[in-house]
């Protein structure tokens, strides 16, 4: 195969040569995918956005964040009083004076949702508690459905970008070999 000069129709050429490792090299990376996909678990998650009405002047959302995030004040009766599994868990922030919860489970899909309705149950009862103010409230202002984390769209992705990956490998190492090939000939 005589390949003087560094062109398209040279590459295409060089890399049909290497073909046998282009494939192999794909099916190595379609198997990293098709493992990788294995491990990845699904879990869904719903959200809840809350906003305390009546607060006092010396609350802060930050404190807020915290009396919801704390096992002992809200976590552990929310998610006894929601009868999920241990795959569930949430977490708190703040965005400006909105808080927002969202609750992630591995179970099923109906979990999150009766795990952040929960939380923002023992929310509203820790506030007026602690504060010891009966205006205090936690109006919901919204509601997010249950998600799944991981797509559908994600997972073939997870699939066949991998698989990709060793197909441009072997483009790769047949533009080297190229370049050797037509560098070589010209000295």
């Amino acid at each position: 195969m005589s390949m003087n000069s560094f062109t398209i129709r040279n590459f295409f050429r060089q890399w049909k040569a290497i073909l046998p490792l282009a494939i192999i090299l794909t099916f190595i990376g379609l198997f990293i995918g098709i493992y990788y996909n294995g491990t990845q678990k699904q879990s869904y998650s719903a959200t809840n956005e809350v906003l305390v009405v009546n607060m006092l002047d010396t609350m802060m959302p930050e404190d807020l964040v915290s009396i919801v995030n704390s096992k002992k004040t809200v976590g552990d009766d929310a998610m006894k009083n929601a009868g999920v599994d241990d795959s569930c868990s949430y977490k708190a922030t703040k965005n400006g004076n909105v808080i927002k919860i969202t609750a992630t489970c591995g179970s099923n899909d109906t979990d999150p949702h009766k795990l952040v309705d929960s939380v923002t149950d023992y929310f509203n009862r820790a506030i007026v508690n602690i504060y010891e103010t009966d205006g205090l409230q936690v109006k919901t202002i919204s509601e997010g459905d249950s998600e799944e984390d991981i797509t559908t769209s994600q997972r073939f992705l997870y699939i066949t970008l991998p698989a990709l990956a060793g197909l441009a490998i072997s483009a790769f190492i047949a533009f080297i070999k190229l370049d050797y090939a037509t560098s070589k000939k010209r000295k």
